[in-house]
């Protein structure tokens, strides 16, 4: 087999890794964020529930 009868195989891979980047990329950065929130919200609610227990 021949580099050449290879070269349509790995355009489709290419463009479909580029095009999948571009189409899933907002979404899985958005839900970062949320979770990065969800993280910060739990590491406060923590911190007020540590200073407000009185030490034993």
């Amino acid at each position: 087999m021949n580099i050449k009868d290879l070269i349509p195989l790995f355009s489709a891979i290419a463009l479909g890794a580029v095009s999948g980047y571009y189409i899933f990329s907002p979404g899985l950065k958005q839900i970062g964020q949320e979770q990065r929130l969800q993280l910060q919200q739990q590491q406060q609610q923590q911190q007020q529930q540590q200073q407000q227990t009185p030490p034993k």
